[in-house]
């Protein structure tokens, strides 16, 4: 079972603001599940699922992740769907690694490759203008 501070939590993801501080998102159901356990095991933080559910994990291997099971019920009132399925995990978003990283948002870091890039071709346009007027004869 999961504590109550645990269901908050998870129902607070479906805030981009929290998923963007916390650096998770939440994957649901099965087949997503399946391939983000295949695919990208690393990047699960962790995982809650049904008692039937967790008895299948074995066929994933070992997980380096938490697991905690969840009822049917608890897993009604966190799921961001209409009918929840029997499982879903706190993903490691990609972007809160570059943040931690850099010290800065990525759209930040991105607005200040966007704006050298503008001026670098500015800078390309007006040297490449002065050329060219100096080549011209009339």
């Amino acid at each position: 079972m999961i504590s109550k501070s645990d269901i908050k939590y998870i129902q607070s993801l479906a805030h981009k603001k929290f998923r963007e501080e916390e650096g998770l998102f939440v994957v649901e159901g099965v087949k997503m599940v399946q391939e983000m356990l295949i695919e990208y095991p690393e990047k699960i933080a962790h995982l809650y699922a049904t008692l039937p559910w967790v008895d299948q994990l074995s066929k994933f291997g070992t997980l380096k992740c938490p697991v905690s099971v969840i009822d049917e019920k608890t897993l009604n009132r966190v799921s961001q769907l209409k009918t929840p399925n029997e499982v879903l995990v706190l993903v490691t978003h990609v972007c809160a690694r570059v943040n931690k990283v850099i010290g800065i948002g990525v759209s930040s870091a991105l607005d200040v490759v966007h704006h050298d890039t503008k001026l670098t071709k500015r800078a390309f346009r007006t040297t490449r203008d002065s050329q060219s007027s100096s080549t011209r004869t009339d």
